[in-house]
């Protein structure tokens, strides 16, 4: 109880001044255009993560947003040190009275109770975070949300910097970078979600490559051999860093995953989903991946990935693609940049979903609660949920 007291008291200035200064100040000269009501903790999951990159993204479309909710100590402390990072934000204000007049304001909010809600917006967006629950859709849009890069990617403005990292020549075939940690990659860590999927697990995965591949692979775990390998000529091998021993600081990682024609994208600690597969593809590097069905649409073997699904197809698809010639290469990497730009840019998104005609919208967001990922099913929304965006999709369901 005492350690949380004192964790708690060590953010108190912090919340002074990047929060309840703001609070008294950022709101007197400013006309937004979107206010955001978020009366849920939903959209504190993971740190706060979702929190950020959404706000950050969407100041990116509208340079005024008004974020409604007051934010007491505990609320700061709940948000997670990503979280947190709203309060940097220079476009967002949070003091804002609702104005008499909305019918050119957008409101987002997340309560389907929420009296502001039934004021005359021009356009409502409903925040909905149960992507486990089987439902009928309410009359209206639903879009869902793409899973985004880390947050720090979009603190640091590396996503404005993404064809620079396109341009760069390639060192190596395939590249995993990760923590091997078997403790925190445990079936007990993922509830059991990966075996429901029938989905490799992370410590299976580099087991099998380390077991099979011989001379192929290469491990990774000190700096001095990473930059041997990067530094030399092009490299035909699986290559793997273990990121506990060999860390690969935030400003250079999305030019590392660059310098890669292939990404193994083994899945994350509480879901197959993970960032670096997103922040992979944002750089044209194909994805070597067990989860596609996780992406919205669907990731296509042989077209904007190579998929495998065990242990033994793995080494059978490493083989193919260290055999694979450069021009199928080059196919598949436009392919990904394609999809890439088409449905997992979080910018290119919500300028979509702010500029279309529809008055109401439900934006369902995975925001990695572990409560909601627990109760993941075949049946689950994310997987069976019919999507307006983009409005020229051949084909309306998610997978």
């Amino acid at each position: 109880m005492l350690n949380k007291i004192f964790a708690l008291f060590q953010l108190i200035p912090g919340y002074v001044k990047e929060y309840a200064l703001r609070y008294f100040s950022s709101g007197k000269y400013r006309n937004p255009k979107i206010y955001i009501d978020i009366s849920q903790d939903t959209l504190f999951s993971s740190y706060g993560r979702h929190l950020y990159v959404f706000l950050k993204c969407l100041t990116s479309v509208d340079q005024e947003i008004s974020f409604l909710r007051k934010i007491s100590l505990l609320d700061y402390k709940r948000m997670g040190r990503y979280g947190r990072w709203i309060c940097g934000l220079n476009d967002v204000s949070f003091f804002q009275k609702i104005p008499q007049y909305c019918q050119d304001k957008i409101l987002i909010y997340d309560s389907p109770d929420s009296e502001i809600g039934r004021k005359d917006w021009k356009k409502r967006i409903y925040l909905n975070y149960d992507i486990a629950k089987q439902i009928e859709f309410p009359n209206g849009q639903n879009w869902v949300m793409p899973f985004p890069m880390h947050p720090g990617i979009y603190r640091r403005e590396k996503h404005q910097k993404l064809s620079s990292f396109r341009a760069m020549s390639k060192s190596l075939k395939i590249l995993f970078a990760g923590n091997l940690d078997p403790k925190l990659y445990s079936e007990a860590n993922e509830f059991g979600l990966l075996a429901r999927f029938q989905i490799v697990p992370r410590s299976n995965i580099v087991q099998a490559l380390m077991s099979e591949l011989n001379s192929d692979f290469i491990l990774i775990e000190d700096e001095a051999q990473k930059n041997r390998v990067f530094a030399g000529e092009y490299t035909n091998k699986c290559l793997a860093i273990n990121s506990k021993k060999c860390h690969t600081p935030q400003d250079y990682w999305l030019e590392t995953l660059a310098k890669s024609d292939f990404f193994l994208c083994a899945p994350g600690a509480y879901m197959p989903l993970c960032h670096n597969a997103v922040e992979a593809m944002s750089v044209g590097t194909i994805p070597l991946i067990n989860y596609p069905d996780w992406f919205c649409p669907s990731l296509k073997d042989l077209h904007n990935c190579i998929r495998f699904e065990s242990e033994a197809d793995l080494i059978d698809r490493v083989e193919f693609i260290l055999n694979m010639p450069r021009p199928q290469i080059a196919e598949l990497r436009q392919n990904v940049l394609d999809y890439f730009e088409t449905h997992m840019s979080v910018e290119n998104f919500l300028h979509e979903l702010i500029v279309s005609d529809h008055e109401d919208i439900t934006l369902h967001l995975n925001t990695s609660d572990v409560d909601i990922l627990e109760k993941m099913a075949s049946t689950s929304l994310l997987f069976n949920a019919v999507t307006n965006y983009p409005q020229d999709r051949e084909d309306a369901s998610l997978f």
